[in-house]
């Protein structure tokens, strides 16, 4: 669980690079809002199928990122 954005967006670019699964090449990982302002980096497919808001997704990185100036 994270409070600073900068943070999370940070471990999730690491856990993307670093962490492999089977026979996928890339991790695809989001961070989503949690309650009271909390934010948490999960498997993009699995925050899609929960609903979950979606903040920032490595797959959709310098495109789609909440803060420009952290790329």
């Amino acid at each position: 669980m994270f409070t600073d954005i900068d943070a999370a967006i940070e471990e999730c670019r690491y856990r993307a690079e670093t962490e492999a699964t089977g026979k996928k090449t890339k991790r695809y990982l989001s961070i989503v809002q949690k309650n009271h302002g909390f934010m948490e980096v999960v498997e993009t497919g699995w925050a899609r199928r929960m609903n979950l808001p979606i903040m920032y997704s490595v797959g959709c990185d310098r495109y789609h990122t909440v803060l420009p100036e952290v790329r």
